[in-house]
């Protein structure tokens, strides 16, 4: 198993932030996030984490994270309608 951290600012537009598993995205119970929130996720895992980012509205900068903190110097801008995986 291993562990995971993910952290969402949101700078501008909005995000629904739900959990995920084998079986893909559950936004059941999911966390709406406004410009200025932020969210942060940890837990562990068994075999791959996978995180999926898809844009609602606004732009996103999605960039890597690891025990230093977020890294956004190779960031990636996402705008409505787009996706990235993370594997």
């Amino acid at each position: 198993p291993g562990k995971y951290k993910t952290t969402v600012t949101v700078t501008e537009g909005k995000v629904a932030a739900g959990t995920y598993d084998e079986s893909g995205a559950d936004y059941s119970d999911e966390t709406l996030l406004l410009p200025g929130d932020t969210l942060t996720l940890e837990g562990e895992i068994p075999g791959k984490y996978k995180t999926t980012v898809t844009v609602m509205e606004g732009k996103v900068a999605v960039g890597t994270y690891d025990e230093s903190g977020a890294d956004y110097s190779d960031a990636k801008i996402l705008t409505p309608g787009q996706t990235m995986i993370f594997e």
